[in-house]
């Protein structure tokens, strides 16, 4: 976001004023992690589960795991979340 014109790019097109990185980081990813996370313990509640965890190197050589849960239904698809 600090990119300009990306900021340019999204500001024209979405019109709406577009946060700094930090102000982000400060006042929104926190809350909103919090809120999915939320969701997805209660959709998930009372139900068997199943879990995948793949392990991969980013391009600057980071090591990355990916964790996927999803519900075990008998009667209908089961709904995936990646954490």
């Amino acid at each position: 976001l600090e990119n300009k014109s990306l900021r340019s790019f999204l500001e024209k097109y979405t019109k709406q004023h577009i946060p700094s990185e930090s102000s982000l980081r400060k006042h929104y990813i926190d809350n909103n992690f919090n809120n999915v996370m939320d969701r997805v313990r209660r959709e998930v509640a009372y139900n068997k589960i199943w879990i995948s965890i793949d392990e991969t190197i980013d391009p600057v050589g980071r090591f990355v795991a990916n964790v996927v849960i999803g519900t075990l239904e008998a009667d209908q698809p089961s709904e995936e979340y990646l954490l």
